[in-house]
This record gives structure tokens, C-alpha cells and sequence, in this order.
């Protein structure tokens, strides 16, 4: 008799496709009884591939996943009957692979949890998109925290970005700050000063268009970007970038916003609106209304 395909996932242990597919069959209908036994099954898979010692990580995993589904299960009560629906089976499985990625961090468990609803939901299935839980589970809580700042304004606002090239002696020129905005702060990043990267990535990710091109209208974002960053009096135990000189520079001013799938991301997973410690003061509001492109 011939053996049923096995999935590798680590040397040492193999995964039948039962359980695979009886996590999705839980996943999609989602009930206190059956947590255990759908996401015991994950957390005894996370300890056997990572060791022994790793039970009580995946103790804390198991309840994690508990409680995710108990609030699933609300939510959806709040769905009305009639516009009910089951996600298919490859959205099923690709919910089910990446929300273990996402757990522990509130904010991308909310936004997780907001995607599956919308997969469950007829009157939001044309913004879910199938690459969407994977781009939840590539995101740091400082990532979406910045999301979470750009939903909360309209969807074509746009806000100031910076970079700045030092003049060589030679007459090259070096890039110095490269994407550099204030979101960071404005978002409540943990790590502001990372917000560059973050932006990067989220741009590789789809969701946000980082653009060179001047808008009018705003220049106090600007200076003010230039006041929190650029370095004007250089010490010596803060030299700057490498290259870079305060006194032979060019400004490259340009803006951010939500690309097309960054709105519909935003959509599906119920950013749009939000409200709490990382919404906007009125201040930011004003200096992040919609800007004008330079013609």
C-alpha cells in the first residue's frame, strides 16, 4: 500500500495533510470548543521543531491562539447572516500558515483579525487581495503602526519626505538621508529612526509609494523634517552621514502616500478611521491635509 504524501517541514518530523486541512476547517469556522484541539496541533508542532525546551513558549502560543479565536468568534457574530460567507480553501490555508506570526503583537493581531472577517464578509470580498496575509505577517508593529497613521487620514493624502545629497569636492555626490519623513514620530514608532527602512519595506511590499516629486504648500513639513534630522553644526561625536557635508548639500523634496493596494490593504483590514494614541493631534492633521503637486 502506497504512503499518503507527507510536507516537509523540518528533517525530523513530517505533517500529514489531515492536519492541515482540519486546521483551515476550524480556522474558517471558528469555536471555543475546537481551539484546542486545531491549535493544539500547531503548538505541538512548534515544540517538536524547535526543541523540548520550547514547551513553554508554545504553551503561551497555544493560548495566544485561544484567545484569537474567541474574539473571531464575536466578530463574526456581528457579521449579518445573510451576507456570511466561508473563505475558500487557499485563503483558509494561507490564513491559517501566517496567523502564528502575528501573535503577541496587539496591533497586528487586530489587523489580522480584521482580514479574516473581511474574508468572511460579502460586502468586503472585493478588497481582500490573496497576498494579504502574507504582507500582515511581513509587517513589524512599527510598520503598521505607520499604516495605522496613513488610514487615519483620507485616502489621497500625501505626506512630506525628504533626501538629501552631499556635494563632493569632486563634484559627485553622495546620498546622505535617504526617505526621510516624519512619520516615525507622528506614528508612534517604538523606533523612529528606522521609519527609512520601514518605508522601504513597505514600499516592497506594495502598500506605499515613496515619490521625488515636490509638493506646494507645505513648507513648514519640510523645515520641520530638516530641524529633527539634518544636521547643520556638526560635533565630533556626531560626525554624520559618511560624506556628508552641512554646508554643500541639495534637497530632493518629495512625498509618501498609499499606493492603490495600500488602500485596498488598508480597507480589508479596517485601518481606515482608526482612532487611538497613534491618531494624529490636530496639528498633524492640518499639516497632513491633501497636498498640490507641482505641475
Amino acid at each position: 500500500m502506497k504512503n499518503k504524501k507527507m510536507f516537509d517541514v523540518n528533517p525530523k518530523i513530517k505533517i500529514g495533510p489531515g492536519l492541515l486541512t482540519e486546521i483551515y476547517t476550524d480556522l474558517a469556522k471558528p469555536t471555543a470548543q475546537n481551539a484546542g484541539k486545531t491549535f493544539g496541533g500547531l503548538t505541538k508542532l512548534f515544540a517538536v521543531a524547535f526543541g523540548t525546551t520550547s514547551e513553554i513558549l508554545a504553551n503561551k502560543l497555544e493560548e495566544k491562539l485561544q484567545s484569537f479565536v474567541l474574539e473571531a468568534e464575536k466578530r463574526i457574530e456581528e457579521i449579518p447572516v445573510d451576507q456570511r460567507t466561508e473563505p475558500s480553501i487557499a485563503t483558509g490555508m494561507k490564513l491559517s500558515s501566517n496567523l502564528p506570526k502575528v501573535l503577541g503583537e496587539p496591533l497586528l493581531e487586530d489587523i489580522f483579525l480584521n482580514l479574516l472577517l473581511s474574508t468572511m464578509d460579502k460586502r468586503a470580498a472585493e478588497e481582500y487581495f490573496p497576498s494579504f496575509p502574507e504582507i500582515v505577517a511581513s509587517l513589524s508593529p512599527d510598520e503598521a503602526k505607520i499604516l495605522k497613521f496613513l488610514g487615519s487620514h483620507q485616502e489621497n493624502s500625501v505626506f512630506a519626505m525628504l533626501s538629501i545629497y552631499s556635494r563632493l569636492p569632486n563634484g559627485s555626490q553622495t546620498l546622505a538621508y535617504r526617505n526621510v519623513s516624519m512619520l516615525g514620530q507622528d506614528a508612534d514608532c517604538e523606533f523612529p529612526k528606522n521609519s527609512p527602512a520601514y518605508l522601504d519595506n513597505l514600499s516592497r511590499l506594495g502598500l506605499v509609494d515613496l515619490n521625488e516629486e515636490m509638493v506646494v504648500g507645505v513648507e513648514s513639513e519640510y523645515s520641520r523634517i530638516m530641524k529633527k534630522f539634518v544636521l547643520v553644526n556638526l560635533s565630533d561625536d556626531n560626525p554624520g552621514p559618511e560624506g556628508y557635508d552641512p554646508k554643500h548639500f541639495d534637497l530632493i523634496k518629495g512625498f509618501i502616500r498609499l499606493s492603490s493596494m495600500g488602500v485596498s490593504f488598508c480597507r480589508a483590514c479596517k485601518i481606515f478611521g482608526a482612532t487611538g494614541k497613534d491618531s494624529p493631534s490636530v496639528a498633524s492633521t492640518i499639516a497632513y491635509k491633501p497636498l498640490v503637486l507641482r505641475g
